[in-house]
């Protein structure tokens, strides 16, 4: 047993599925399977039954899955002690942003990182949110921020900021003098749109086929 095939079976558990699990690795699938049948071999047990919507924990893997949660918990805390004491981070982290706020909303953010550990590379990558879901499989990414709704199978997800959609448009439009604008007094109206990766689109798109009446 050790700490590889851990992970694996845990995250197997928590994402429900040996794929869903090789997709957040960036392993395959067979690997995962080959990996958790040898520990069920190694310890004489079955320690998940397969079903149609995912996978099912037997009695046997529930109580492996609470000590690994564990044992698990115990070995990043182990590793971040080890750094901690070993001096200052060092390396490249890579970081995905999205374009139009990046350089804005992120600024202060970045500066403060950049100050407090100096010898950390930081490379930033502006990116839409559906190219942003590929880079992080891909590994190309190690953190992001993106436009919810994300893949929370997938990803661990921490909301951090919310923010409300702005209406702009020229001072002569005849909806420029009310205070405010609801989506349906918008359903006829031209938009100019991002490219075609940003996720702000489909909200839009959503929101307006939602208060679409007609």
């Amino acid at each position: 047993m050790d700490i590889r095939t851990l992970r694996y079976f845990v995250e197997v558990v928590q994402l429900n599925g040996f794929s869903r699990a090789a997709d957040a690795l960036f392993i395959t699938q067979p690997a995962i399977s080959r990996s958790i049948k040898k520990l069920e071999d190694e310890l004489g047990v079955t320690l998940l039954v397969r079903e149609v919507d995912g996978v099912r924990l037997t009695d046997d893997g529930a109580i492996l899955f609470e000590h690994a949660k564990q044992i698990l918990a115990q070995f990043n805390n182990m590793n971040k002690a080890l750094q901690d004491k070993s001096g200052p981070l060092t390396g490249i982290l890579n970081v995905g942003l999205p374009p139009v706020i990046a350089s804005t909303y992120f600024a202060d953010i970045i500066m403060a990182f950049s100050s407090l550990h100096p010898q950390v590379e930081l490379k930033i990558f502006e990116l839409g949110t559906k190219q942003m879901a590929d880079a992080m499989r891909e590994g190309r990414v190690e953190t992001a921020a993106v436009v919810l709704p994300f893949n929370e199978d997938t990803f661990e997800l921490t909301p951090f900021s919310e923010e409300s959609l702005m209406l702009l448009m020229s001072p002569s439009h005849p909806l420029a003098i009310k205070k405010e604008v609801h989506f349906n007094e918008l359903i006829n109206e031209h938009f100019i749109f991002f490219s075609e990766d940003f996720r702000i689109n489909d909200l839009i798109y959503s929101a307006c086929g939602i208060y679409n009446t007609t």
